[in-house]
């Protein structure tokens, strides 16, 4: 079976998994599942490319980069890929989305400074819910074994997942195509130049935008704390959405335990 097939039937399914697990009554914050499903996408390139991870922090790999992003831009890299779906699929110019090396320098930058938090450009609207990097340590159990089924090694999961998030891209035109797919590419970015979580990061402020800006970002020291308000997610959009049908029916179930916390570490 051609890895394209492969990737376009195992991201469908993984999509459908993740669909469910984040969704809320039927709806679904497509921000937050977008970046989910990206940020999984980079962890499992990491697993796929990089076997001697340190025990956490920051991971500096040469042997991912290629794999990132080639010289050529080609889709055989997972940022390649992006750029190709985006032109061709969406319309995209790749003047509108970010230049791979200022995106791999600022984010790798700030990992290095403070590895539990992945700096995002996107707008406060189109910002995730939940912290990117908590992904991978709710759901690779089930990531995971879906895999499997569909016959994909971590390097093909990660394919599959960034197909995955393609598709998300085409239910949510309305929201704006480049801005989303600048969420995909810096949420795969980051899942892969960071030591995966065991477990997740606390969330005390589930939903707040003090859940994704780090403690003093972008204010003076001398600032006061920002008032957290309802429409700091950019007011009227995106809001929770009804989830389609087509990820909804048969959709995996989830895992009963949490995952594994060894999973993928040294594969």
């Amino acid at each position: 079976m051609a890895a394209g097939h492969r990737w376009r039937q195992g991201g469908d399914e993984l999509l459908k998994y993740l669909a469910a697990a984040y969704q809320e009554n039927g709806q679904v914050h497509w921000p937050t599942l977008l970046a989910a499903t990206s940020g999984i996408a980079g962890e499992m390139a990491l697993l796929a490319k990089e076997v001697n991870l340190p025990q956490s922090g920051y991971v500096l790999g040469k042997n991912i980069s290629p794999f990132l992003c080639d010289d050529a831009r080609s889709p055989k890299s997972l940022w390649g890929y992006c750029l190709l779906v985006g032109k061709e699929a969406f319309g995209l110019k790749e003047s509108s989305l970010p230049d791979f090396r200022e995106t791999e320098s600022r984010i790798t930058a700030s990992l290095a400074a403070n590895p539990d938090f992945v700096p995002l450009s996107v707008p406060a609207h189109l910002a995730p819910r939940h912290n990117v990097l908590n992904a991978g340590p709710r759901h690779r159990r089930q990531i995971w074994a879906i895999a499997q089924t569909n016959q994909l090694d971590n390097a093909d999961a990660a394919f599959a997942l960034v197909t995955a998030a393609m598709k998300v891209l085409g239910f949510t035109r309305h929201i704006g195509s480049a801005g989303m797919m600048t969420l995909v590419m810096e949420a795969m970015i980051g899942c892969a130049r960071v030591v995966p979580l065991e477990e997740p990061l606390p969330n005390p402020s589930f939903g707040l935008i003090s859940d994704i800006l780090p403690k003093g970002a972008n204010r003076p020291a001398d600032a006061p704390p920002p008032e957290i308000k309802p429409d700091l997610w950019g007011g009227d959009a995106p809001k929770l959405e009804p989830v389609p049908e087509e990820l909804t029916e048969d959709a995996p179930r989830r895992p009963r335990r949490s995952a594994n916390t060894g999973f993928g570490r040294r594969n």
